[in-house]
């Protein structure tokens, strides 16, 4: 059987979904040795999806055009003529949307109902091309994936979708993360990175959804209370709405202490986990979360929400807090730092509770997708 996914919507800077896509390819490349794989890659992200492997292709398919407009208008023309020349037996598509155009049976992952959920965290045209898509691509959709059992509420909830046509299947931390003891390693990561304090770290795109402007205000108030001279650090690409974020640092009078790297390498990503002393993730709403399992297998305490899919992917292992209270975002974070019975309690959970997801599971069971929606749709 020959597969194709789809990775054209994902960004150069990976983030949940790029990294989704990027692990279960390599993961499906070593435990299937049966079938081929096809990916189509935008000119702006293929470098993240280059596997050796004989049956693996990469595609880098479409538009050059910097506006999002013209390479969505470009792909929805046109990739379903490229779909079907390719004479794939199957086409998946893992970022939330498929073609316009049914040309092959079709699998679609749906990690989040964000844009129905919370669309306040969103742009008005966003959630009106989300809304559009998602519905468009249900409805061609021969079968559902998911990502958590809160996910897959959500995908009956808002759409016309038979529940028994939905399969969850979490996510996992890929095996570059974990406790790291290299002292040199560790010490050149806080060097390139010019970090001179102990740190909260904060992993994930720069938007409201994330809920950085009262991880901002907590960390201003954990420092009025005395609880250490710790920096805060946030890592990822900077998205949209995001100005407030920064306004508020300023406000706050924190420009010395609250640092945005960016982007940073995938390699460089476990080494400012092991160096930091708690991550903190009181996100919104999540379709799964994985900076809280990164940060667990990594051997470093999570501070996250107690809502949306984050329970379920933290069990036990994590401290919850109200995601929309900024004195209990404080209170978490200070618990942690302050007491160390308490901390590598959640260091020991966290690291067992990480092992609980692996990447190949999630390969075998989306492999299992596949050849049932083949036998479906010969």
């Amino acid at each position: 059987m020959k597969i194709a996914l789809n990775a054209l919507q994902v960004r150069g800077a990976k983030s949940g979904v790029g990294q989704h896509i990027a692990c279960l390819l390599e993961a499906l490349l070593e435990i299937d040795s049966t079938n081929s794989y096809l990916v189509f890659a935008s000119h702006y992200n293929y470098f993240n999806y280059q596997f050796s492997s004989p049956r693996y292709q990469l595609e880098i398919w479409g538009s050059r055009s910097k506006s999002k407009t013209v390479r969505l208008l470009y792909e929805y023309a046109f990739l379903p003529c490229a779909v079907r020349k390719s004479k794939v037996d199957l086409f998946h598509g893992p970022s939330n949307l498929l073609p316009l155009r049914k040309v092959a049976p079709y699998v679609l992952t749906i990690h989040d109902m964000s844009y129905f959920v919370d669309p306040k965290r969103y742009t008005r045209t966003k959630v009106m091309y989300w809304h559009a898509v998602t519905y468009r691509s249900a409805r061609l959709a021969d079968f559902i994936i998911t990502v958590s059992a809160y996910s897959k509420q959500d995908i009956l909830k808002y759409l016309d979708y038979p529940s028994d046509r939905i399969r969850v299947i979490p996510n996992a931390a890929h095996r570059r993360f974990r406790p790291i003891r290299d002292r040199v390693a560790l010490e050149e990561f806080r060097n390139r990175y010019r970090v001179t304090h102990p740190y909260i770290l904060s992993v994930g795109t720069l938007e409201p959804g994330k809920n950085l402007v009262r991880v901002v205000r907590a960390f201003a108030r954990l420092r009025r209370e005395g609880a250490g001279d710790y920096h805060l650090l946030l890592v990822g690409d900077i998205g949209w709405l995001y100005h407030e974020i920064f306004a508020e640092v300023r406000r706050l009078g924190l420009k010395e202490q609250v640092r945005a790297l960016g982007h940073i390498p995938d390699d460089d990503l476990p080494l400012a986990y092991n160096c930091a002393e708690l991550l903190v993730f009181p996100s919104l709403n999540e379709g799964f979360g994985l900076p809280v399992l990164e940060a667990m297998a990594c051997g470093v305490p999570v501070v996250t929400s107690n809502c949306s899919a984050l329970p379920e992917v933290a069990g036990d292992a994590a401290c919850l807090v109200d995601p929309y209270d900024e004195a209990a975002i404080a209170r978490g974070m200070e618990s942690v730092l302050g007491d160390v019975s308490k901390r590598e309690d959640l260091v020991q959970r966290g690291l067992k509770r990480s092992t609980v997801f692996s990447w190949k599971r999630t390969a075998r069971e989306t492999l299992e997708v596949y050849e049932a929606i083949a036998q479906e749709c010969p």
